[in-house]
């Protein structure tokens, strides 16, 4: 094999590595954004849960504040 064909067949075999490693990274990087996308959406819904339960608890409050336990 002349040396041309041999720099030529390396070049190719670059390329498509190189190729190859963008893919993946375009792949990973799709896959981090779904990911981050999914946390956004569980942060929300724990926020609201956390909101809901903070409601939960200032109504018990209240309710023990207008009706004082009595103590024995």
């Amino acid at each position: 094999m002349s040396g041309q064909q041999w720099n030529n067949q390396q070049q190719q075999q670059q390329d498509r590595l190189g190729y190859d490693a963008q893919q993946n990274q375009q792949n990973l990087n799709a896959q981090r954004q779904q990911e981050q996308q999914g946390q956004q959406s569980n942060c929300a819904q724990q926020f609201k849960q956390a909101g809901q339960i903070g409601n939960a608890q200032q109504q018990q409050q209240q309710n023990q504040q207008q009706h004082p336990r009595l103590i024995h």
